[in-house]
C-alpha cells in the first residue's frame, strides 16, 4: 500500500477533469488535415515583413483529440491560427521613441494604447466558423477588399471574411453599435470541407493596409472549398443492438462501504436521479458504425439542491469495453497510464468534495449490459486512497481505505460520439 501513497493525491487532484472529458482521439487523416490547413495559413502570412518580427505564433501541429466527438463528421472541421507581430526597431529608433513617449504630456492610458497600437499586430484566423459578432463605440465601415467578400474596417481593428458571408445586423446601442455577420453553412457536403474563413487584425489602419499588402490573400482564398479529408476510413461494421420496446422499469442504484482511515464501515449510497445519473457508450470514432476504442461511462450523481447546497456523493467510472459483461481492475494513475479504465468517487460534494477517493486497486465486475433503455449493472471492491478536501490549498494526507460491497445498477442512455 505504501508504494501507492505518493501517487494518490496527484491522481485525485488531476483526475476530475480527465474523467469528465468527452470526445475522441483524432484519426490520422484528421491530424494530417489539420496540419495541412495550418501550414497553408502559415505560408500565406507575411514572413519577410521589414521592420516587424514574429513574437508568438500557433505551432504547426495537427490535432490529436476532439473535445466534441462529432466534429469533422456531423459538424464542420474547425481550425484556428494566431500570430502576433511586434515592431523591430534599431537601438537608436527605440531610444528616440522612448524619449518622445516620456515628453508626451497626454494621459498615460492614451499614450500606452497608442504606443501598443503602432508597435503590435495581432492576427487571429478561424476556419469553418459561421458566426461573428462585433460591439464597438464607433461603427466600422463595410469595405470591398478583394478577395474578401465582406470586410469590417474600424479605427482599431478590421475583420475580413471569405466564403458566403453577409452582414445580418447593424444596430445602434446605448454605447455604440452592434453588428453580426453570418456565413451560409452547407449540410449537403462533407464536414471536412472548408466553407468559411474569418480573420481579425488588430492594429492601426495604416499598418493594417501594409499587412494586407504582404499577406498572400489568394493563398487564404484557395482554402475555401478544399476537402482533403478522407472520411471513409471504415474497417468494421458493428451489428445494431435491438433496444427494448420501452425503457425497462426500475431505479438507479449505487452504494458501497468504506472502511479505514477516518471511516469505520461507513455505507455510502447515491440517491436515484433520472437526469444526473446515466450509463452511456462513448465512441471514439466519427462514424457511428465504427466503435474503435469505445468505452462505457458510468456517471452517478444526485440532483443538486441549488438552494440549500446540500453536499452529496458522486461517482465516475470508465468501463474499458462496450456492449458486453466482464471484469477488470483499475489501478493507480501511474499504472493505468495509456489505459482507459478509471474509477473516482467523492463524499460530501458541493463546489469540491469533503472526501475524494482514487483507486490503488479496485476490481469491477460488469454482470449486466442492456441495450439503450435498459441497465448496466455490476459490483466493485478493493483498496483506495481518500484525501480530505483535495481541491483546497491545505496539507493533504493520503488515507489508505478499503472499498467493500460496491454495487451499481445504472440506466443506459443514448450513445455519444
Amino acid at each position: 500500500m505504501k508504494n501507492y501513497l505518493s501517487f494518490g493525491i496527484l491522481f485525485i487532484l488531476s483526475t476530475t477533469l480527465l474523467l469528465a472529458q468527452e470526445g475522441r482521439p483524432a484519426l490520422p487523416a484528421e491530424t494530417a488535415e489539420e496540419l495541412r490547413v495550418l501550414q497553408a495559413i502559415h505560408d500565406a502570412l507575411p514572413r519577410d515583413w521589414k521592420g516587424w518580427k514574429v513574437e508568438d505564433e500557433t505551432a504547426l501541429q495537427g490535432r490529436e483529440w476532439f473535445h466534441e466527438g462529432s466534429e469533422a463528421s456531423k459538424y464542420p472541421f474547425q481550425h484556428e491560427y494566431k500570430i502576433t507581430y511586434v515592431i523591430d526597431l534599431t537601438p537608436e529608433e527605440a531610444q528616440r521613441r522612448r524619449t518622445a513617449f516620456e515628453r508626451d504630456t497626454r494621459d498615460m492610458m492614451v499614450k500606452v494604447e497608442e504606443l501598443e497600437a503602432g508597435t503590435r499586430v495581432e492576427v487571429q484566423i478561424w476556419v469553418n466558423y459561421f458566426e461573428d459578432e462585433t460591439r464597438s463605440k464607433t461603427a466600422p465601415a463595410t469595405k470591398t477588399i478583394a478577395p474578401f467578400n465582406l470586410t469590417l474596417w474600424g479605427p482599431k481593428a478590421g475583420k475580413f471574411f471569405l466564403g458566403d458571408w453577409k452582414l445580418t445586423k447593424n444596430q445602434p446601442t446605448d454605447d455604440g453599435v452592434e453588428l453580426a455577420c453570418r456565413a451560409v453553412k452547407r449540410t449537403d457536403v462533407s464536414m471536412g470541407q472548408i466553407q468559411a474563413l474569418k480573420m481579425y487584425v488588430k492594429t492601426t489602419p495604416a499598418i493594417r493596409e501594409e499587412f494586407l499588402k504582404k499577406l498572400n490573400t489568394q493563398g487564404l482564398k484557395a482554402l475555401i472549398g478544399q476537402n482533403f479529408l478522407n472520411q471513409k476510413v471504415i474497417t468494421v461494421s458493428n451489428a445494431k443492438e435491438k433496444p427494448p420496446v420501452k425503457p425497462l422499469e426500475g431505479k438507479n442504484v449505487f452504494w458501497y462501504t468504506v472502511d479505514g482511515g477516518p471511516f469505520t464501515n461507513q455505507k455510502v449510497m447515491i440517491k436515484h436521479s433520472e437526469t444526473m445519473e446515466q450509463a452511456y457508450l462513448r465512441n471514439n470514432h466519427p462514424d457511428p458504425n465504427v466503435t474503435q476504442n469505445a468505452v462505457t461511462r458510468l456517471l452517478i450523481q444526485e440532483d443538486g439542491d441549488t438552494k440549500l447546497r446540500t453536499p452529496y456523493p458522486f461517482a465516475d467510472i470508465t468501463v474499458p469495453f462496450i456492449r458486453k459483461t466482464g471484469e477488470f481492475d483499475v489501478l493507480t494513475s501511474e499504472e493505468m497510464s495509456g489505459k482507459t479504465a478509471t474509477f473516482s468517487t467523492g463524499i460530501g460534494c458541493w463546489n469540491g468534495c469533503e472526501w475524494s477517493i482514487s483507486p490503488v486497486r479496485v476490481h469491477i465486475n460488469v454482470t449486466r449490459y442492456d441495450p439503450v433503455g435498459g441497465f448496466v449493472e455490476g459490483t466493485f471492491s478493493g483498496e483506495a486512497i481518500a484525501v480530505y478536501k483535495a481541491n483546497e490549498p491545505i496539507e493533504h494526507k493520503p488515507n489508505p481505505i478499503k472499498i467493500k460491497d460496491g454495487y451499481f445498477k445504472i440506466r443506459r442512455k443514448e450513445d455519444r460520439y
